[in-house]
């Protein structure tokens, strides 16, 4: 089962490089809102993780969000996106994570299209010890929840 996990995990890193066609590098929101939002899940997370700095020194953490903020002006919306991914993956824990199909999505949209991905055409998730399919794009719509 852990193979498979580490095959999956592969696969998806591999895939989501390989979408820089679909992703443009532009920058939508500001530097101001970028900053409000990072500080926003930092001052969230002190609050309500239970184990906040378990795995991470408090003191890196901080160096972390610090060098981030710093960093705004030079970076596009996903690589943002992508530092803000890899912060939370400091963690260490599997309850606290970003979905990186959820930062290809476009900024502005309210729901996220899984049929303008041709590279992603299902998402799975692990329930229990079962994989199964909870998105598709259209095409797919009928294997859902196998």
């Amino acid at each position: 089962m852990k193979k498979l996990i580490v095959i999956i995990f592969i696969l998806s890193t591999i895939m989501t490089l390989g979408c820089g066609n679909t992703i443009s590098g532009e920058k939508i929101l500001s530097n101001k809102k970028w900053e409000e939002d990072i500080n926003n899940m930092d001052e969230n997370l002190r609050k309500k993780h239970p184990d906040l700095f378990r795995c991470i020194s408090e003191k890196t953490w901080n160096e972390n969000i610090q060098k981030l903020n710093s960093d705004l002006k030079n970076l596009s919306d996903i690589e943002i996106s992508m530092r803000i991914s890899q912060i939370i993956s400091s963690i260490g824990d599997a309850h606290t994570s970003i979905d990186f199909l959820e930062i290809l999505t476009p900024i502005g949209k309210e729901k996220f299209n899984y049929d303008e991905i041709v590279e992603f055409p299902i998402k799975f998730d692990y329930f229990s010890n079962e994989l199964r399919a909870i998105a598709s794009d259209s095409q797919y719509k009928s294997i859902l929840g196998y």
